[in-house]
Order: structure tokens, then C-alpha cells, then sequence
């Protein structure tokens, strides 16, 4: 089966925008293709944000390995070194990505 990467990530930043307490357009669930299994989250990486002066949050982003194998362990390697530390997010597509 192949997944379309950009829907399981749409799908994977709104699971996110949850957990911060965004509130996603009700057309997300339409990312979903009922005609497949959804991928699987192999591995988890946490980031800790804070928005202006609210308390910090942490967010959880679940990764896909089996899609992106070499991406997942990249990624992983630079969130368990806090290489992320003290990053602006100066971008953020909603529904779908987060850049810093």
C-alpha cells in the first residue's frame, strides 16, 4: 500500500494542534482515506513551546518509520540532543506544518 505523505502529516499536525489547544477546521477528518490503513506511529519525540506568555506546553509528534525511515531517525536524533532549544517558530501552515 502507498500513503500519501502529505495527508498523514496534515493528519499528524492537527492530532498536534489538539494537544496545544488549537482548534482544527472540522474538514481535517477528511484527510483520513478510508480506503487504506492509516500509517503507524513507530516512534514519538516530545518538543516543549511556549506561545507568548502562556505556560509551556508540550508537544508530541508521532513519526512514521516505516514511511520515512531515514527522516524518523534524523529527526529523532535532533530532538533527544535538544538541538531545538530556544527555536521561533516563525511559520506555521495550520493543519499542516510548523517551521523554526
Amino acid at each position: 500500500k502507498q500513503y500519501d505523505r502529505r495527508n498523514a502529516i496534515q493528519t499528524t499536525i492537527s492530532s498536534a494542534m489538539l494537544v496545544l489547544g488549537g482548534n482544527p477546521a472540522p474538514s481535517a477528518a477528511a484527510y483520513l482515506d478510508p480506503n487504506t490503513d492509516p500509517p503507524v506511529v513507530t516512534k514519538r519525540v516530545y518538543l516543549d513551546v511556549q506561545i507568548g506568555d502562556k505556560e509551556p506546553g508540550r508537544l508530541t509528534i508521532g513519526l512514521f518509520g516505516e514511511l520515512m525511515p531515514k527522516t524518523v531517525d534524523n529527526f529523532e536524533q535532533l530532538c533527544s540532543t535538544n538541538s531545538y532549544a530556544g527555536t521561533t517558530f516563525y511559520r506555521v501552515l495550520s493543519d499542516f506544518t510548523i517551521q523554526g
